[in-house]
């Protein structure tokens, strides 16, 4: 006996042009948050001497890629603390708060998509 299965609504063209397009936005929309709360984690933690590593945090959003970055080469010592100065950990503490908001977005992708 040959069994025949008819699909009568394919929605596999939608959920593939839908997914790659909200997630350049939820991915261009979560590098500004954790841009924004580098930043003011730095402000927080009381790191801001002259405002060249403030001014010099910046994101950027690339297709289905996010980097925040400092562009001053002292920050890791900020960031980890040396012998004579504690750690100010700006940056981890801006990725660990953005994580389960951007875990969060990716799901609801999921989810609407139907997978």
């Amino acid at each position: 006996m040959k069994t025949t299965a008819i699909i009568t609504d394919n929605r596999l063209p939608e959920i593939a042009a839908m997914v790659p397009a909200d997630t350049k936005i939820v991915i261009a929309k979560i590098t500004k948050a954790a841009e924004t709360r580098w930043k003011e984690n730095i402000v927080e933690m009381d790191a801001v001497d002259t405002g060249a590593y403030l001014n010099s945090v910046q994101g950027e959003s690339q297709n289905f890629e996010g980097e925040v970055a400092s562009g001053v080469a002292y920050d890791v010592w900020i960031e980890f603390g040396t012998r004579r100065m504690s750690a100010r950990p700006a940056m981890t503490q801006a990725a660990e708060a953005i994580r389960p908001v951007f875990e969060a977005a990716m799901t609801e992708l999921v989810r609407r998509a139907g997978a």
